[in-house]
């Protein structure tokens, strides 16, 4: 865009300096005109001398005139010759002008339809992801969640007796157990992710394998706790 600038600034520079050699041109043109008759009327000047003399010195006269008028027809020339220079510079920058604001129109216009396909998408892909992911499957509330170390799995416990097994991304029960005779309180994975345990209001807790969800070992008394976090 600033050199676009550059171009028409530049351009205007022509354009006018063509139309001050244009009419620097005519002037000299008229000089040359002007240096005609002064030829013309010199020369009637010479038919009525009465005097070698007086012819010598009119002819001095018409020749220095004469020279006088080339310098001015080649001035004149040159005027316009540079005349029609500026004026096609000046094209030239004017149609560079016109080619670059084209540019920068279009650029803009291709640059708003981006953002609206950009913004369009973004729209569409906030409407179509659903806000959050409901787990449902049991009858009681959910007293305990963990996800698994990997982040794939869901182990939740529920007053409705059950422990689930979800999967993390869909919410699709994998496995459903009815091990524990009471509420589910709590739920915890090994950090290796290998085993899960689970605690319920029925006075035992029990060690899962966490990829057959099969019951490796049941607690029935509260007090081998510590013997229970000595599994994982």
């Amino acid at each position: 865009m600033k050199e676009a600038k550059n171009k028409a600034t530049m351009a205007t520079k022509a354009a006018s300096e063509a139309e001050r050699l244009s009419e620097e041109a005519q002037n000299k043109a008229a000089s040359v005109a002007q240096i005609a008759e002064t030829v013309s009327q010199t020369a009637k000047t010479a038919t009525t001398a009465k005097t070698v003399a007086d012819v010598k010195a009119i002819a001095t006269q018409i020749d220095t005139i004469t020279k006088s008028a080339a310098e001015q027809t080649d001035a004149v020339a040159n005027a316009t010759i540079n005349a029609e220079r500026q004026r096609k510079e000046a094209e030239l920058h004017a149609s560079t002008v016109a080619k670059a604001e084209s540019l920068v129109i279009d650029a803009v216009k291709v640059a708003k339809e981006t953002v609206q396909q950009w913004h369009d998408a973004a729209a569409k892909a906030i409407l179509d992801t659903p806000p959050f992911i409901e787990f449902i499957g049991h009858t009681d509330s959910v007293g305990s969640v963990i996800f698994s170390p990997d982040g794939k799995k869901i182990v939740s416990g529920s007053n409705d007796k059950t422990v689930r097994i979800w999967n993390a991304e869909s919410g699709v029960v994998l496995r459903t157990s009815w091990e524990h005779a009471d509420s589910v309180r709590s739920v915890a994975f090994s950090p290796n992710g290998e085993k899960f345990a689970t605690a319920s209001a029925d006075n035992t807790a029990r060690i899962w394998d966490a990829k057959s969800i099969r019951v490796l070992r049941t607690l029935n008394d509260w007090e081998h706790h510590a013997h229970l976090w000595r599994q994982f």
